[in-house]
């Protein structure tokens, strides 16, 4: 009740007070707003006081220095955001999203994964209306990092109704050095709080529309560079919205290019005579294409086809109503991209053979002794691969280059470089176009962009972006030994650009569509060249390499602004590949628009003076190859001494596909939930826990994954000093099953200390990181136990013993929770299973794994010890 009074007596007064203010002709909302604030604070920034927040880092500056340049202000905005988390969490509650299932600390192996931000700012949810900002302090276009993370975490439009607290964070990276004397801090300060809403407004570049019409598209598409939203509402009216941000312009697509992606998602079967007639047999086989699709992208999704949790008639069934027949019979194949395609110019290639066994059987021949030995060695053979090649058949030519390569002879090794040779100079690239965008201004835009891709990884002509942080071209990336077989080996990549899949989200109904800044993912396949279509995870550079661009896309962009179209190209294909299948007509305006069809590749690209990638492309005349499209010359980098071989690119272009759209539907629906009996649905029991004496356990980590490893994150637990009552904040980390290490936040009285603490992995990690360190110093042509002299200079390593000389010891380690265990080196890391390993770059370089030593094997050689 005194409670009660006390509100009764204060609110009056409020009211008088502003009402007082109201009254006076200078005083606008404005200041009656800062009043409000200044009296009436938000408990965040009650939380702050004013004040600024020192974070001290002292104990994680060796990390940070052992990280890239380009990583360390990524890790700084990391820390700054669990700090300030850590800082307002108050009580002990987990929260599911503290960090976004992210890595607090940029692990090694986890670079370029989804377990690490990759922003300048920093966006987290802190309750269900709540969210916080962190961003750079006094950095420029501070407002427009704001407004693209918030415009990259738009999923609904209840988001707009949100409360945003904006935290700003310093660090002077001259405090790292050990020479400033100075502890390495970073400061967080509040800055202020909106609501969301405010920054989805005209004058903060935001623009929405009803569009009826041409006229509508034009005034609304004119304002911005960016499409963020798309909407069909009660009435059936088309609302779009987009952004354009003041001082971040980013380049847009025409809408001649828009045009042409609408025509080619809606080509109706009835106006173009040269399509053939749909059948129901030809639906049904579209239908089961699907189905497999969807069960090779989705393994939680096959999981429980195989268990009976989804039956392949409830999958069906799905699909038919996504994809019905009426839209699969009106419309064409839906594929819409490019490509350059690798070829081989099989008569060519046979020419060749022909001429180079006449060559070695001349008294002047021009070959050296024993590639004129190794032709005549195996004549008969190519002469049969000569033959075929002649047919079209190529497969005997790659079933012989296998052979070879496993006999260890000097003949054999000579024939198959000399081949090799010969296979390059008689390969080319050629254009392909799916869908009918040849000659178009989009078709120049999925060219270039994918041709430059190549350019750039090669850096052909030295043409790679120099000024960009972290763009490192293939033959730059220093790959480590233990990846130079398969790097060798999966000597030819498949890139391509596509839709990223994350970076959009449909509404159940089909009738709303929220999309992210980035909307365009860059996929790599690497496989072996005598095994052509066989492909793989990305050999060791390719995943570098794009990993890092598909990270980084948005910088790429801005470099090179034919990247920004494509990403526009990318997010229109969506729009149109779903709302082909619900009402075609609403963007029929496009339909007027008439296109230009008749443009060259290599004339554009001569032309146009804009492009940031102009090098001596190597075209070639198209009727030499009976080619119908624009062909090339393969392209190498500079050969380098690692590889021994060329390396080649190919890919393309892919726009939205009925089976991504799937996939995206799919997140929508629960399909196979419960099984009816008789009609009704069986209730699922659970076991008494109570009565069985047991306590019931839930799960506090989730579990990630990144190529071969799993990452699990514990909810953030809050620890309170009893004597001190500072309070703690921490997260254990997980990898691969072993317990890796754990961050903590400890509010102390001046601020907050970052501290993590190693565990298992993450000790063995630094041991490992150790070896090599000390293996690049002490190096050279003269060691014969390199390998022994390296772990006898370890600092972590108190005395070991050797098992088999080279290959494997037993180390003692100092430290108290972890004693004994095993490092296995090149070779042995074959044999047995190491959690951990790592290795140098050189010819020199040994690859050490590290492990714990069983009982059993500590008692076995240890003996007596």
């Amino acid at each position: 009740m005194i409670r009660r009074n006390k509100v009764l007596i204060s609110l009056p007064v409020f009211l008088i007070v502003i009402f007082s203010m109201l009254l006076a002709e200078s005083v606008t909302f404005d200041t009656i707003s800062k009043y409000i604030k200044k009296n009436f604070p938000n408990k965040i920034e009650s939380k702050f006081k004013g004040e600024t927040i020192n974070i001290n880092i002292s104990g994680l500056i060796d990390f940070y220095n052992n990280l890239s340049v380009d990583e360390q202000p990524e890790q700084i905005a990391d820390w700054a955001l669990y700090a300030t988390m850590a800082f307002l969490k108050s009580d002990d509650k987990t929260q599911n999203d503290f960090l976004k299932d992210k890595l607090p600390m940029r692990i090694k192996n986890f670079r370029n994964s989804n377990l690490l931000f990759y922003d300048i700012g920093r966006f987290a949810q802190l309750s269900k209306n709540e969210y916080i900002v962190v961003l750079p302090k006094d950095i420029f276009k501070q407002e427009a990092i704001l407004i693209r993370l918030l415009d990259e975490n738009r999923k609904s439009n209840d988001f707009l109704k949100g409360i945003l607290h904006i935290i700003e964070f310093k660090y002077e990276t001259n405090l790292s050095s050990a020479s400033s004397g100075q502890s390495p801090v970073i400061s967080i300060s509040y800055q202020n709080s909106k609501t969301i809403s405010e920054y989805f407004k005209e004058e903060k570049g935001y623009f929405s529309k009803v569009i009826r019409n041409m006229e509508d598209f034009n005034d609304w598409f004119l304002k911005i560079d960016d499409l963020t939203y798309f909407k069909v509402d009660s009435n059936n009216l088309l609302i779009l919205g987009g952004r354009r941000i003041g001082n971040d312009r980013r380049a847009n697509i025409t809408a001649n290019e828009i045009s042409a992606i609408y025509k080619s998602y809606n080509r109706h079967k009835n106006t173009i005579g040269k399509l053939q007639k749909t059948n129901n047999q030809q639906y049904e086989g579209y239908i089961n294409y699907l189905y497999s699709e969807l069960l090779d992208k989705d393994e939680k999704l096959n999981a429980k086809v195989k268990n009976g949790t989804v039956t392949k008639t409830e999958l069906i069934s799905f699909i038919k109503e996504e994809i019905p027949f009426k839209s699969f019979e009106t419309a064409e194949n839906s594929n819409i991209g490019f490509s350059l395609d690798p070829k081989k110019d099989l008569k060519g290639f046979a020419k060749s053979i022909r001429e180079a066994i006449n060559d070695s059987k001349t008294a002047n021949s021009p070959f050296p002794e024993n590639l004129k030995n190794a032709i005549l060695h195996y004549e008969e053979t190519l002469k049969k691969i000569s033959e075929f090649f002649e047919r079209q058949i190529s497969e005997k030519y790659f079933v012989f280059r296998r052979q070879i390569e496993k006999i260890n002879t000097d003949t054999a090794t000579v024939m198959s470089r000399y081949l090799e040779s010969l296979d390059f100079a008689n390969s080319y690239q050629a254009a392909r176009y799916d869908g009918p965008i040849k000659g178009t201004e989009l078709a120049m835009n999925l060219f270039y962009t994918d041709l430059t891709a190549k350019i750039w990884a090669l850096d052909f002509e030295s043409n790679a972006p120099q000024n960009i942080t972290g763009f490192i071209p293939l033959n730059k990336v220093k790959v480590p030994k233990l990846y130079w077989e398969d790097s060798i080996r999966l000597s030819s990549t498949r890139l391509w650009f596509g839709v990223k899949q994350e970076s959009y989200d449909i509404s159940a109904d089909k009738k709303i569509v929220h999309f992210e800044p980035i909307a365009t993912r860059i996929y790599a396949a690497s496989s072996d060249p005598l095994y052509p279509g066989k492909e793989s995870e990305p050999n060791y550079q390719s995943a570098e390499f794009l990993g890092w661009w598909d990270k980084h896309y948005a910088i790429v962009a801005d470099y090179e602004p034919e990247y920004h179209k494509l990403n526009q190209i990318q997010k229109w294909s969506v729009l149109f590949n779903l709302t082909r299948n619900i009402n075609s007509n609403l963007f029929s305006f496009l339909r007027n628009i008439e296109i230009e069809n008749a443009l060259n590749f290599e004339t554009w690209y001569r032309n146009n003076n804009s492009l940031k990638c102009k090098v001596s492309v190597p075209f070639v005349d198209s009727k030499k190859y009976n080619a119908q499209n624009e062909c090339l010359s393969r392209m190498s980098s500079q050969v380098y001494w690692m590889m021994g071989q060329q390396y080649f690119y190919n890919g393309g272009v892919s726009l939205s596909s009925d089976k991504e759209l799937l996939i995206k539907m799919l997140k929508n629906r629960k399909i196979g939930a419960k099984r009816s009996v008789g009609g009704k649905t069986p209730e699922t029991k659970k076991p008494n826990i109570a009565k069985a004496g047991l306590t019931e356990k839930k799960e506090d980590k989730k579990e990630l994954k990144f190529k071969d490893k799993t990452i699990k994150l514990s909810e953030p637990k809050v620890y309170k000093d009893e004597r001190t009552s500072d309070k703690s904040v921490k997260m254990d980390i997980d990898v691969s099953n072993s317990k890796y290490g754990s961050i903590s936040a400890r509010q102390e009285k001046n601020g907050i200390m970052l501290i993590w603490t190693d565990n298992q992995g993450g000790f063995f990690q630094n041991i490992i990181d150790e070896l090599i360190k000390i293996e690049n110093r002490i190096a050279n042509s003269e060691i014969t136990d390199l390998a022994e002299r390296v772990i006898n200079s370890s600092s972590f390593i108190e005395n070991n013993i050797r098992i088999e000389n080279g290959k494997r010891y037993l180390v003692k380690f100092k430290n108290k929770d972890f004693k004994y265990g095993i490092i296995g080196i090149n070779e042995q890391l074959k044999k047995e299973k190491y959690p951990i390993k790592s290795s140098g770059t050189e010819v020199f370089s040994n690859i050490y794994g590290i492990r714990i030593a069983s009982q059993k094997e500590i008692k076995q050689y240890l003996g007596g010890q």
